[in-house]
């Protein structure tokens, strides 16, 4: 009972950090310990160490964002590369102002990750439709492209395998998957287990892993043009991207 105590005061100071109160749902789901919990007795010590939980009402603000999210995500399924679209950051924490922005991230399929970023970042640009630049600061409701993954390289990198990674995704929600991949990312990520073991098992027990059809090779004409497509955004971001990371097969546009 001491560990759970502990935990459950780390989770609260954690979401205080971020001006965030939880409510019963989030405290079980974001509970920052690597031993799983039911989650009648996590409810039942937070209440016995008078920690105030919210109801779990509807935030307007955040549905409103979440629709905005998944208008876009309708509107970039003419993009047959994209395999997921997942809301992260302030909206998914359901924490969000009238002002901020709406962060999401993109799984591609193999082979095609700069390609479709490239496709992707030009569709917005000539739709008007606003999102972040690296010369522009936040604004509301503007979309912002943080992580980019291939299908056949889901798990987050070593060095971004820590608690704020792992309460991210297990906060995530998805507004678009096929080929199950939402599932398939939950199991490329199974380190999260450290940091939120009770919201990660949940998350896998309600999101079970269906085997699919093998999914189509990219073509070796593809892989040149995605190739390129890198080269020359690398190019164009050097010294643009801050502390971010960038490879062939992902892309982290965050601290």
């Amino acid at each position: 009972m001491p560990f759970l105590r502990q935990s459950i005061a780390k989770t609260v100071t954690y979401a205080r950090r971020h001006g965030a109160s939880l409510t019963k749902e989030q405290l079980c789901l974001r509970l920052l310990s690597n031993r799983l919990y039911p989650d009648e007795k996590i409810i039942k010590t937070a209440k016995l160490m008078g920690i105030p939980l919210k109801n779990g009402e509807s935030n307007k603000i955040v549905t409103a964002k979440l629709r905005k999210a998944e208008w876009l995500a309708q509107q970039l399924t003419r993009f047959n590369t994209i395999e997921m679209i997942g809301v992260t950051g302030s909206v998914a924490a359901e924490n969000c102002d009238i002002d901020d922005d709406i962060d999401l991230l993109i799984i591609t399929k193999a082979q095609s990750l700069w390609l479709t970023r490239f496709q992707v970042m030009f569709w917005l640009w000539i739709h008007k439709i606003p999102h972040r630049r690296y010369f522009r600061p936040e604004a509301r409701d503007m979309f912002c492209f943080n992580l980019w993954l291939e299908s056949d390289s889901l798990g987050i990198i070593n060095h971004r395998q820590n608690r704020s990674s792992a309460v991210d995704l297990v906060m995530m929600k998805p507004v678009y998957d096929q080929n199950n991949c939402y599932q398939r990312f939950l199991n490329a990520n199974s380190w999260a287990k450290k940091f939120v073991a009770t919201g990660y098992q949940k998350l896998i027990l309600n999101n079970k892993f269906l085997m699919t059809n093998k999914r189509p090779t990219t073509s070796l004409f593809w892989k040149i043009v995605n190739w390129k497509c890198y080269v020359l955004q690398r190019i164009y971001m050097n010294g643009k991207i801050g502390k971010g990371d960038v490879g062939l097969k992902w892309a982290y546009f965050y601290p």
